[in-house]
């Protein structure tokens, strides 16, 4: 006997005529030559979808979709997290030290990266201390 496929519009038909009872279960399979199995497998399907369906529930892939959504927001939560931090840092971080030919501390041009000046004692004339900040990577 060979295989058929049914499609969706054609089970709801055979599973609604079944409910109807316009004729009993038997004779019904016997019109569509399936088995009596497969009339309550696809008339439980139909069943239990309609009370999901009732129940306000969400088809599997949206329930995916959804757990992928959060899974990627938790992602940017941590990302935007850490990009903030990164930025306190830079800001509480001076431009690089840089001294001219005759020792003196000169104006700061661009960034360095991991090297900054703080206030304190003991740097040339304009009372800096030159140190490698921990926090802020090296590249």
């Amino acid at each position: 006997m060979q295989r058929r496929t049914w499609t969706a519009d054609e089970k709801l038909a055979i599973v609604m005529a079944g409910i109807k009872q316009t004729q009993s279960v038997a004779e019904l399979c016997r019109q569509h030559q399936i088995s009596q199995t497969q009339y309550y497998k696809w008339r439980d399907a139909f069943l239990e979808g309609g009370k999901q369906a009732l129940q306000g529930a969400k088809h599997d892939a949206t329930k995916q979709l959804e757990r992928k959504v959060e899974l990627l927001e938790q992602i940017i939560g941590k990302q935007t997290v850490a990009l903030e931090v990164l930025k306190k840092l830079s800001a509480r971080r001076t431009l690089p030290c840089r001294t001219g030919s005759r020792g003196r501390h000169v104006a700061h041009r661009g960034r360095a990266l991991g090297h900054s000046c703080l206030p304190d004692r003991g740097h040339q004339s304009q009372s800096l201390l030159c140190r490698k900040d921990p926090l802020i990577p090296v590249l």
